[in-house]
């Protein structure tokens, strides 16, 4: 039986590749969506308790908003960037009633890429120097990106410098070299389309309404050969 799915940020170039995937989605189904000319309201979650949100830093605090009055337990994917520390300790503060996972990156890539980073800093301590460049097309208003963030913070302390350019009309890509005496170490992903992250974030929503309520990020979410667990 397939779960009916709220997109938030429907209009959006993200939320429309979500659309798309769910035309073929074997567990999923659209329910609606919502936008800044379409606002959320309690009729149009009577079909669903699972939202994905792709819109905007002030979109969210609007699903903030809605959601901070809603009871019923509720299933959400944070997939939009650009948020506030302040947004993001409302959403932990909501999440004692609610199950809510922050994505600011759905891509598989980006999943395995946080993992090689962890691995991958031990080269500091050996005398690499770290760097990291996300590129983004001329629009995206967040610099740096969720995703560059989400990527320094699996380097821990080493806190690396990141150059964010913004550019054209290609999707994003983000570069982390570890620069040694005598070796070069280059991690780098690149998103081709986005249903990259509408793929992504059906594959997350799966993983999510298999947990308990609570708060969870990407680094909570493994990924195996029999997908994520």
């Amino acid at each position: 039986m397939k779960t009916p799915l709220w997109i938030h940020g429907c209009q959006g170039k993200v939320g429309r590749a979500l659309q798309e995937a769910l035309e073929s989605a074997p567990t999923f189904w659209y329910a609606g969506g919502s936008a800044s000319e379409q606002p959320l309201t309690a009729a149009s979650l009577a079909s669903t308790t699972s939202i994905v949100d792709f819109s905007s830093a002030a979109g969210n605090a609007a699903l903030l908003a809605f959601v901070q009055q809603v009871e019923t337990p509720l299933w959400i994917l944070l997939g939009t960037t650009g948020l506030s520390e302040a947004q993001l300790q409302a959403w932990r503060e909501v999440s004692l009633r609610h199950r809510v996972l922050y994505a600011p990156n759905c891509s598989l890539g980006i999943l395995v890429l946080s993992r090689l980073l962890r691995q991958a800093k031990v080269l500091a301590s050996l005398g690499f120097d770290v760097e990291m460049r996300e590129i983004h097309q001329r629009n995206k208003k967040d610099a740096p990106s969720g995703t560059a963030l989400y990527l320094a913070e699996q380097l821990g302390s080493l806190n690396p410098s990141i150059a964010s350019v913004r550019g054209g009309e290609g999707l994003g890509e983000h570069t982390i070299e570890f620069l040694g005496p005598q070796e070069r170490l280059t991690l780098c992903h690149q998103s081709l389309s986005r249903m990259v992250y509408a793929q992504g974030a059906l594959r997350l929503m799966t993983w999510l309404q298999k947990q308990t309520v609570g708060y969870y990020t990407l680094d909570q979410v493994e990924i195996t050969e029999k997908g994520l667990a």
